[in-house]
């Protein structure tokens, strides 16, 4: 696959007091590529996620972020031009902030201390405000906010920053289908534009958009399949991935996996 490296994982695992989270995990991720990441609960996706992101350590093996080592000084350079979206991202009703001051703490990391945002900072607010649809909300308090428009204003914090490649946690989960659907014509929208790599963490494959080609299925810590979309979405692969039997329904492009028997793939 060409292109320019944005990550390379040589043998990592990650590892909690007496459980490994992750297992001799070698892969590489190409600059715009759109890898959907796939599998059970427990198999070590998030984790994969906060790995590339230096939140937690490998126990062996190396990795490196923009050809360089992810650890030292190259840690927090690198951590500039990773937008991150966690799983669990909360506020609370009473939180005193706005939109707008959310949105712009997707600024701090390029503004030194002890410094105001400038009025490029604001405009950068303003235009990926724009860009995710929050632009008639940034005067609204995050606490009236909903399910939706939170994940919106977490991926426009992480677009403030300008990141090389942008890492997505379950960002649809929680959410109703037209919100499921909004958020995945966004996320398309901004790889779309050129240039960014995005890593799209799932549990439900119907919720990754159709321009993902690659896709990264794990299971026990482990990569059970890295290729292409086709192969992925083969009933026997995924049934070996959830231990089950399953179903595939095709529908405009995406796929709907069911538990169940094997009849073959219905496409409607």
């Amino acid at each position: 696959m060409g292109g320019e490296a944005v990550a390379d994982l040589r043998g990592v695992s990650v590892a909690f007091r007496h459980r490994r989270a992750l297992s001799d995990i070698s892969l590489s991720i190409r600059r715009n590529e759109f890898v959907g990441v796939a599998g059970p609960n427990g198999s070590g996706k998030s984790t994969l996620l906060r790995l590339l992101n230096g939140l937690v350590a490998p126990t062996a093996g190396s990795v490196e972020l923009f050809g360089r080592p992810l650890s030292g000084r190259h840690l927090r350079e690198a951590r500039r031009r990773i937008g991150y979206l966690p799983q669990h991202c909360d506020y609370d009703p009473a939180f005193p902030a706005t939109v707008r001051e959310v949105v712009m703490m997707g600024r701090w990391p390029m503004i030194r201390f002890f410094r105001r945002p400038s009025r490029e900072d604001r405009m950068k607010i303003e235009e990926v405000s724009r860009r995710t649809g929050l632009g008639d909300l940034l005067g609204r308090p995050v606490g009236h906010l909903s399910g939706g428009e939170r994940r919106k204003m977490g991926i426009a914090r992480a677009m403030a920053q300008d990141p090389a490649m942008l890492m997505l946690d379950e960002p649809t989960s929680d959410l109703d289908i037209a919100a499921q659907a909004e958020i995945g014509r966004l996320v398309e929208r901004v790889h779309g534009a050129g240039g960014l790599t995005v890593l799209f963490v799932t549990h439900f494959i119907s919720h990754l958009p159709p321009c993902c080609s690659r896709f990264l299925l794990m299971k026990d810590g482990r990569i059970a399949y890295d290729g292409p979309r086709a192969g992925a979405l083969d009933e026997g692969t995924l049934a070996a991935l959830y231990g089950c039997p399953v179903r595939t329904v095709v529908v405009d492009g995406r796929v709907a996996v069911f538990p169940g028997g094997g009849n073959g793939t219905a496409a409607v």
